[in-house]
């Protein structure tokens, strides 16, 4: 949130922020077009969340992605992520000096294990 907002929005709901604190504006009316300021409170980012859920607005990412794009071009999109995030069905192994690359479902070898070498 940008000082000028945090300020604009204090100076509205009649109080100060606690500098280096993450604060979001939350909705008692669980409206988030409200911008009535006897509906507004300042909270953490848990106590938005929580606030999300007790009113029935909270999305999760899926469902967002669903609304915006429909269902068809939601799951084309997470496929297309799947390919690129998660090397198209392969995972990595190490034996402490190699790597390399096992398609999901072959046996580890001996001395090899799961993930990369992590670099010192």
């Amino acid at each position: 949130m940008s000082s000028y907002f945090k300020g604009l929005m204090a100076h509205i709901l009649d109080t100060t922020i606690p500098s280096g604190m993450k604060i979001h504006v939350c909705h008692a009316c669980g409206n988030e077009k409200c911008s009535n300021p006897n509906h507004l409170y300042f909270g953490s980012p848990k106590e938005n969340a929580q606030d999300s859920i007790k009113h029935g607005t909270m999305v999760n990412a899926w469902q967002a992605k669903v609304d915006k794009y429909g269902y068809e071009k939601a799951l084309s999109m997470m496929r297309e992520h799947q390919k690129r995030v998660c090397g198209k069905g392969t995972f990595y192994i190490n034996d402490g000096t190699k790597i390399k690359r096992l398609k999901i479902g072959e046996e580890i070898p001996n001395g090899w294990s799961k993930g990369r070498i992590k670099k010192k």
